[in-house]
């Protein structure tokens, strides 16, 4: 699988990590599938960025036996930090950080349920009837521009 998107990578630096017995050997493929990860998360030239639940999807079925990747998606659920969300509610939302179950995150509420541009993020569990999420949503398309500066005095007042 080496050399193919989403195949583990084999390059220098994973070789080096991994040097020193089978804990080094551990820490090297933890690093890769983390990497492979967050790579489908970004655009790359040729291809649009995957959506976290797609990407996390197709780690989970190239390695359904390593614990780390499985440990990875029960950490990161399918909605990790940074993700754009639709609430049942109709309001959209930035996932800020991981709830009590990795599928209630916090999230920072951008725009209101009758799609107006909030003048600052809110606060909210993403769980319940209401609150819960309804889909992840290409933040492109979303009005509301949210700089980190606001998701962090949102996050941490």
């Amino acid at each position: 699988m080496a050399g193919g998107r989403g195949a583990a990578p084999r390059a220098a630096g994973w070789r080096r990590l991994s040097r020193g017995g089978d804990a080094g050997r551990r820490d090297g493929q933890r690093a890769a599938h983390g990497d492979v990860y967050t790579a489908k998360l970004a655009g790359r030239s040729g291809r649009d960025a995957l959506a976290p639940e797609r990407a996390l999807r197709e780690l989970l079925l190239a390695e359904r036996a390593n614990p780390f990747a499985q440990a990875l998606a029960a950490e990161f659920g399918s909605h990790p930090p940074g993700t754009t969300v639709r609430l049942h509610n109709s309001e959209v939302a930035i996932v800020v950080r991981r709830g009590a179950e990795p599928s209630t995150p916090t999230v920072a509420v951008v725009t209101s349920h009758r799609a107006e541009i909030l003048p600052a993020p809110f606060l909210r569990e993403a769980a319940g009837i209401a609150h819960g999420i309804a889909a992840q949503i290409d933040p492109r398309g979303v009005k509301a521009r949210c700089g980190p500066e606001q998701l962090l005095e949102a996050v941490a007042p």
